[in-house]
């Protein structure tokens, strides 16, 4: 999938946020239209797992956007990952190290860790998540730079700032 254009993941949150149009504080929705931009031009791949599939319902959706989102899935700058034993096992790692390491009982969900797990192997450039920390989870945001002892850039959608004198990013 490398194509010297950069590759996102996008976790379910992100999806969930994009079909729906929602209300995000200031910013994080233009971060998010910017990069499905970048990504309808061909400036961009996206890389989903399979799991999305599961977690995106039709029922919460516009009628037809559900369709829309699986036809989206076809594009050929659109990756979209089952998950295999290495994604499982990197999982099952990701998991029980925050088990380990987390004295309170926090943990990392199994579909976080399976999204976290696909990108890491993957190596995408960047992950894209709306999901902090909740009274039972770490979330996804507070492990940004190091899964589990593996590099992983996890960010909200940010939309690049560009030069006004040659379009380029700042």
């Amino acid at each position: 999938m490398k194509s010297g254009n950069p590759i996102y993941y996008w976790d379910s949150s992100v999806i969930i946020a994009y079909l729906k149009g929602e209300n995000r504080p200031p910013g994080e929705m233009g971060g998010l239209y910017a990069i499905a931009r970048a990504i309808n031009s061909g400036n961009a791949s996206l890389l989903v797992s399979t799991l999305v599939r599961v977690e995106v319902l039709d029922s919460t959706l516009r009628p037809g956007v559900g369709e829309k989102f699986r036809n989206f899935l076809t594009r050929s700058n659109v990756q979209e990952q089952a998950v295999d034993h290495y994604i499982a096992n990197l999982a099952h790692d990701i998991r029980n190290y925050y088990l380990m390491k987390n004295a309170r009982g926090l943990t990392v969900s199994t579909p976080d860790a399976l999204h976290l797990a696909t990108a890491i192997i993957y190596e995408v450039d960047e992950f894209h998540t709306f999901d902090g920390r909740d009274a039972k989870h770490l979330g996804l945001l507070p492990l940004n730079g190091s899964v589990a002892g593996h590099p992983l850039k996890i960010t909200k959608p940010i939309e690049l700032q560009t030069d006004m004198f040659d379009g380029k990013n700042l």
